[in-house]
């Protein structure tokens, strides 16, 4: 979790190196809201994995598919940030529950 801004810092043009790193991060993050989704059926987690659904298609989508003009699906950063946001959080929720089960 900690690389995900980290890895913003290097210039936003070559995206391999941020999709192999986003790869399990996407991965846990669609097990965990699926797991909230079965156990607790909330409304928002079913949002929440819908959100994820349209992050994955807008970073796996090529830059040779997209026009010069629409430099806002040309970088990726508003998206892996927005990710990470839910995965905050979700994760902060997590932290609640876990103290008052204890």
């Amino acid at each position: 979790m900690a690389t995900l801004p980290l890895m913003d810092v290097v210039p936003s043009i070559s995206h391999d190196y941020k999709s192999v790193i986003l790869g399990p991060f996407i991965l846990l993050l669609l097990c965990w809201l699926g797991i909230k989704a079965y156990q607790n059926s909330n409304f928002w987690d079913y949002v929440q994995l819908l959100l994820i659904m349209l992050f994955m298609l807008v970073l796996g989508r090529s830059f040779a598919l997209n026009a010069d003009q629409s430099l806002l699906l040309n970088h990726k950063y508003p998206v892996i940030m927005a990710s990470f946001g839910i995965l905050l959080f979700n994760y902060k929720k997590f932290l609640k529950v876990t103290k008052e089960e204890n």
